[in-house]
């Protein structure tokens, strides 16, 4: 964009230098209409030059704002606890599943009391 903008101002300034230096009417006007055609090229560059900036830096903006808010979203919940009741229980699962929690066979979803009629020890044999 520099190499353009100057380019545009140089054959700017030398097409107005031409029609202030040159005695001929016909000169004198085309100098003056080939250095306005420069200058209107000069700063239509720089117009869209600065649109571009301004929708890169929106463009930009975007990215990171999308960056932040992926950031600021809490995290996937940790693999749940074991419950209580089932500690120790051979029975127990503990595995998740499309976001599902698997407790065990016989009570996929835990049970609700301090005690589970299915506990069996780690221990016992079969």
């Amino acid at each position: 964009m520099i190499q353009k903008v100057a380019f545009g101002s140089i054959c700017t300034g030398l097409a107005l230098s031409i029609s202030l230096w040159s005695n001929d009417k016909v000169v004198q006007a085309t100098a003056v209409a080939a250095g306005s055609c420069f200058a209107s090229f000069t700063v239509t560059t720089i117009a869209i030059e600065q649109n571009r900036l301004r929708k890169s830096r929106v463009a930009h903006a975007d990215l990171y704002l999308d960056l932040l808010r992926q950031m600021s979203r809490p995290s996937p919940a940790a693999r749940p606890a074991r419950p209580t009741v089932c500690q120790g229980c051979r029975f127990y699962h503990g595995q998740t599943y499309n976001g599902n929690h698997l407790i065990c066979g016989m009570h996929p979803y835990g049970v609700d009391d301090d005690y589970c009629a299915d506990w069996e020890s780690h221990t016992e044999q079969s």
